[in-house]
Parts: structure tokens; sequence; C-alpha cells
């Protein structure tokens, strides 16, 4: 289970950075819409594939949905939010390369540690503020590799960092709502969000998409590696846990980097520039501490949240 686990672990970090490469790709081959563009056509796509998958998963697992008032107003929220997040997100990418995006949207932990102290009334053990302290350090060290982020990266990484924290937040509600096994609710959810994305976007197509093939065409890596990551994530929750799936999904940073090394090297200096090896080290150096955030904080929640349950199931005398 535990192989498993970190093989699909591993297979979520690695597709979202190639997820990431695939937006700086579509991105830096077209004009100024290309970042809204990209949004509606990738997800009109996996708005497809998902309006296809889940009656095969609601059948094959002799599933019900509950009744759509009980949580289609959590998932109207969920999308929109998700969708200004990746706004953002795919905004970032457009204006700075992947090796340094990527690594800075661990900064979710910081959003996600505010959100429990305010909604969750969750008050931070010191282990937590230390993995909060690194988090910090590495993202003002990645601010300054290789020259400070352009502006609109900037404005982007905030957007999206906000927004994915606050859909996050929310897709548990959502997940709570459909009332479902740990396994089954998770994908449930992720294929009812993706159907709705596409309904929202595939109007706009009239407006912002495109009629050439070619731009289908090149937005299907986005959408085949973003789907694939997020499937494989949920796949990790189920055979490792969320702790578990939350620490080796923080490795895609790491991956990033070293995935820009190697197109750098390889002449695709228009996904990835090429960098000193003094800056690729303070890259990797903060990515790593990134990470070393992320299964610090991870840790310390799973080790609350089974110290809750197991009070919770000892009876009162």
């Amino acid at each position: 289970m535990l192989i498993s686990g970190i093989a699909t672990g591993l297979c979520a970090a690695f597709f979202s950075a190639l997820s990431y490469l695939a937006t700086r790709y579509f991105t830096h081959t077209r004009g100024a819409s290309s970042t809204l563009m990209l949004l509606i056509l990738s997800h009109v796509q996996m708005g497809a594939v998902s309006a296809i998958a889940l009656p095969i998963l609601l059948w094959s697992g002799h599933l019900t949905l509950p009744p759509a008032g009980q949580w289609a107003g959590t998932l109207i929220g969920v999308v929109v939010i998700y969708l200004i997040g990746h706004t953002g997100l795919l905004m970032a990418l457009r204006y700075s390369e992947p090796s340094r995006v990527s690594p800075m949207m661990a900064l979710k932990l910081i959003v996600l540690a505010a959100m429990a102290m305010t909604f969750g009334h969750t008050p931070l053990t010191p282990l937590q503020w230390v993995a909060i302290g690194f988090c910090v350090v590495a993202g003002i060290s990645l601010n300054y590799t290789g020259g400070k982020l352009h502006v609109r990266s900037i404005i982007g990484l905030a957007v999206g960092v906000m927004f994915y924290s606050v859909s996050d937040w929310n897709s548990g509600v959502l997940m709570d709502e459909l009332g479902m096994s740990r396994v089954q609710s998770p994908f449930v959810a992720f294929f009812l969000i993706y159907i709705l994305a596409g309904a929202i976007m595939t109007p706009l197509l009239l407006f912002w998409g495109s009629r050439k093939g070619r731009d289908w065409l090149d937005a299907v890596p986005f959408s085949f590696t973003w789907l694939v990551s997020v499937v494989a994530l949920y796949g990790c929750f189920a055979l490792a846990g969320v702790v578990f799936g939350n620490i080796m999904q923080s490795t895609r940073g790491i991956i990033s980097i070293a995935l820009a090394a190697v197109l750098a090297r390889l002449g695709h200096v228009h996904l990835e520039s090429l960098t000193p090896r003094s800056v690729m080290l303070r890259r990797i150096g903060a990515a790593v501490l990134m990470t070393v955030a992320i299964s610090l904080y991870s840790y310390e929640k799973g080790r609350l949240d089974r110290h809750a349950a197991a009070a919770a199931s000892v009876p009162p005398r």
C-alpha cells in the first residue's frame, strides 16, 4: 500500500510539473489573450472527459449522488473560486519560468494555516509555526533567484495561492456533503468540479475561444497532464492518506527545477532560461525547504487529527 502511495504521489508531482511546462509553452507562443484562451479550451476538454468518466465511476461503484440541494451550492462556490485561482496560476506561468512558480505554490500552506486558525479555531503548534517560517524563507529566496519576479507573475501567484487555498478548503466541505467513502468522494467531487467548470467555459468559446485546430491541439498537453496529476493525487490520498499525499505533491517544486535544468541545456530556452549553477542550486535549496515545511506541517496536522479522533472515541465516564 505504501509503495503504491509513493508511486501515485510521485506521479502526481511529476505530471503537475509537466502541466506547468505545458502552460508555459502554450502562453509563450501566443499573444496577450493566450492565458484566457488556454483556461477556456483546457476546461472544455477536461469537462468533456469528466462528463464521460463520472457516469462510469458511479455505475462501476454502484453509487448514487445525494440530492443536488445538499451539495450544489458548495460545488458552484468551489468551481468559481478555483477558476479564479487557476487564472492567476496561468498568468504567473506566462511571465515566469515554471521552475520558479511551481515551488512557490507551496505558499498555500500559509493561507491554509491562517484559515485553520480563523475558521477552524485551531491554534498552531510550535512545529507548525516552524514550518510556516521555513515556507516564508523559501518563498523570499525563490523571488531573488535569477532576478526579481515579473510584477504580473507576482500578482498571478498571489491570486493563485489565495484562491486555490480557499478552493481546497471548500473542496473538503463538498466531499463531506457527498456523503461517500473517503476513497469515492474525492473522485466524484473532482469530476463534478470539472464538469461544471467545462460547462461554464463552453459559452465563452464564442468570445475568447479558438476555431484553430492547432490551438485545441496545443491545449491537450496541459489538459492531459493536469487531469493525470489530480487523479494520481487523489489516488495517493486513497492509498496512503491526505498527509502523505500532500508531502508527495510538494516534491513537484524539486521536479520542476530538475526538468528546467534539462530543458535549458537542451536548448528549450523559451520554456526555461539557462541559469548559472549557483542560481539553480539556490532554487533547489529553496524548493527542498518548501518540501520540508509542508512535510512538517502535514505531519503535525495528521498527529493532531489522530489525537482528536482518539479522544472522541473514548466514551464518557
